[in-house]
């Protein structure tokens, strides 16, 4: 501005001289042209004086010849076809300087950069455009106490109706709607439904039946976790506990009755997961006069599902009875042996083999999903075939279930006159065995690195026998069209080079029932894993000698091992023959993992179960005399509950004597088991 005014004073002083010189000298051209000469001199000062000139000057009005000062405001430059002429405005009282203005200017473009900060931050803070002024605007209101306040109200008020219209109608009006659609659908369809099966009932695997076809399945929510008392632990272990006594005895007129071989027997399931993936078997094959000829006894412990693990229990007995029927003399233990493998190779062939080739002949999801899933999952299968008329014992294992022979043993140093040892009948096939890890390492040259890895086969599965578990079995051609129509298969694994890498094929043995042979434990690995064979055996043997109370023992893990082994070469100098169950049994730890089985601790076992043994082993096994410990470990629920336990599975089988009958009660009016035809 200061600018402006020089020049324009300069202007004027030049217009002066100019008229001075003019009437002065007005003939002299000379001097004329010298002073033009003067104004073009400065670029400056014409860019700054043409407008001023050639702007027309404005009237002034009598109101505005009293103010002293005038504003010139810069040349309007914004359009080319008007002149770029500057604005001379007066400067009154009521009116602003060009200085406030620019102050006013840069305090709007400043509220206008805080009013879109805090857009930036609405939008920020709320996951993403959608800011609304009038949201702003209440919040900045000076009554906005009273609208937050009115707002709250409304909110509230319509969160009270929804929850009591849920709570209402919940349980009600939505079952009714969803039982509607179900028979209107039933009823389009041709389709019957049914109630949804519980844990412990068998489902059927049918060619058109699938067990995701049920419309009223159960759905788990979300609970909280408490302690069970005392009270609901007790009728949490007996819940599916089941006791039966069993006489095998032959009437006949001309004799007596023949001596007893199995007294009873006693079961009991304790689940971890949802539904349990364990399953068991007791089946009878009879003659002409009722009495037991051939007795199956069985534990399954399933794993990736209870499918497999289900049919293996249902199919199992009648399989190795149909192969039993071709041995000509029951006193050949090696033809009854292999009678027993074939009756496994074949339900596990007719499981994983026969049912994909009917599957990949008549390609469709629906007889896939309910034919293949027992082939996908897997199940460990333990079968007791007991001879009653020969009194032979043949115990046949696949997988990492165990059956544990109790013997009681006369001692002169024991206050009852006698000791109970274990019998091991089976050892567990699972990548931790040498002789297992060896078997597979032969079978399958060139990949003795990766055959088994961590303890595991191909560091996936760790039983190395089973039952499906397809996944180990079928070729990669198979595989591959197979997860065309069911998705949900998983791909093999990195490694997969020459299948099968799991067998069926189970490890028999055998054992001639004598007087001193009192019963037979036969449980899951999920047993297993928290007692060792002498507890079990101790357990069940101080039970049958009328023990109560309670009692503590120190498990030492080393200690232990070291007076087992000393006991077996003492064994093995006085027969002469080296024990082969001690390598079959021996534990190979992998690097970076915990040795399987209980850890060494101090032991609270009680003897409240009298009339089950399986309840009494269950119940110490997963806390005993330690109240707390037991109450905790069942309160955890399903899938949180696996990593604490696993799902248990105990039958125990007494065997005949008649001194033992008082010690096993059962309230059961029948022998329980299903008759083989």
């Amino acid at each position: 501005m200061s600018l402006r005014l020089s020049a324009l004073q300069q202007g004027r002083r030049s217009m002066t001289l100019l008229r001075l010189h003019s009437s002065q000298q007005p003939s002299s051209s000379s001097s004329f042209t010298s002073l033009r000469s003067s104004f073009s001199s400065s670029s400056l000062t014409r860019n700054r004086l043409r407008p001023t000139l050639t702007a027309p000057r404005p009237k002034k009005t009598p109101g505005q010849q009293s103010q002293q000062s005038q504003q010139v405001l810069p040349p309007n430059n914004t359009t080319k076809e008007s002149p770029a002429v500057s604005r001379i405005l007066p400067l009154n009282k009521n009116h602003q300087s060009f200085k406030q203005q620019h102050y006013d200017r840069l305090k709007n473009q400043d509220s206008h950069q805080r009013d879109q900060h805090q857009r930036q931050q609405y939008e920020k803070n709320h996951d993403g455009p959608g800011f609304n002024p009038w949201i702003l605007h209440l919040i900045e209101s000076r009554r906005k106490v009273i609208k937050a306040f009115i707002l709250g109200g409304l909110v509230g008020t319509a969160g009270v109706g929804i929850y009591h219209f849920t709570k209402r109608y919940k349980h009600s009006t939505w079952p009714q709607i969803q039982a509607d659609f179900i028979n209107i659908r039933s009823s389009l369809t041709g389709q019957t439904s049914g109630p949804s099966p519980t844990p412990g009932e068998h489902r059927s695997f049918s060619t058109g039946d699938s067990p995701f076809q049920s419309p009223s399945l159960h759905r788990y929510e979300k609970q909280s976790v408490r302690m069970l008392s005392s009270e609901q632990v007790d009728e949490r272990l007996a819940q599916n506990e089941k006791a039966f006594r069993v006489l095998t005895k032959e009437k006949d007129s001309k004799e007596k009755n023949k001596d007893e071989v199995i007294v009873g027997y006693c079961v009991n399931q304790v689940a971890s997961n949802n539904p349990i993936e364990d399953d068991l078997s007791r089946h009878v094959i009879r003659n002409q006069n009722g009495g037991i000829e051939k007795a199956f006894f069985g534990v399954f412990d399933g794993h990736g599902g209870w499918c497999c693990s289900q049919r293996v229990a249902l199919e199992l007995a009648p399989s190795v009875a149909s192969e039993l029927e071709h041995v000509k003399d029951p006193h050949d233990i090696m033809a009854v042996m292999e009678a027993i493998e074939n009756g496994f190779l074949k339900l596990d062939d007719k499981i994983v083999n026969q049912t994909v080739q009917q599957v990949l002949e008549f390609p469709s999801r629906p007889l896939a999903c309910s034919s293949l899933l027992p082939a996908i999952s897997g199940s460990c299968a333990l079968m007791a075939y007991i001879d009653v008329k020969e009194k032979d014992l043949y115990v046949a294992c696949t997988g990492d279930s165990r059956a544990v022979l109790g013997v009681r043993v006369p001692s002169a140093t024991s206050t009852s006159g006698h000791t109970w040892k274990p019998v091991p009948l089976s050892f567990d096939q699972t990548g931790r065995n040498r002789w297992e890890v060896r078997r597979l390492q032969e079978e399958h040259p060139g990949e003795e690195n990766t055959v088994v890895m961590r303890g595991r086969v191909l560091g996936g599965l760790e039983p190395t026998r089973a039952f499906g578990d397809a996944r180990y079995k079928w070729t990669k051609e198979i595989q591959e069209r197979v997860f065309q129509l069911f998705p949900s298969y998983r791909q093999p694994h990195r490694n997969y080079h020459t299948p099968p890498y799991v067998t069926a094929k189970p490890v028999v043995k055998h054992h001639k029932l004598r007087p001193e042979d009192r019963f037979l434990v036969m449980a899951t690995d999920g047993l297993w894993d928290k007692l060792t064979n002498d507890e079990v055996i101790q357990l069940v043997g101080d039970l049958l000698d009328g023990k109560t109370g309670q009692e503590k023992l120190v498990l030492d893990r080393e200690e232990v091992k070291a007076i087992k082994g000393k006991l077996q070469a003492i064994q093995g100098v006085i027969t002469g023959k080296k024990n082969e169950q001690n390598e079959e049994s021996e534990e190979l730890t992998p690097a970076n993992l915990p040795p399987k089985g209980p850890a060494s601790q101090i032991r609270q076992f009680t003897f409240k179960d009298q009339s089950n043994a399986s309840t009494h082993l269950v119940r110490n096994a997963l806390g005993g005399g330690d109240d707390d410990q037991l109450a905790a470990t069942l309160s955890i629920p399903s899938p949180m509950s696996r990593v604490y336990r696993d799902d248990i599975t105990v039958t125990v089988i007494f065997f005949g004597q008649a001194e033992s009958k008082s010690n096993f009660k059962s309230d059961q009016t029948t022998d329980g088991f299903v008759e083989i035809a």
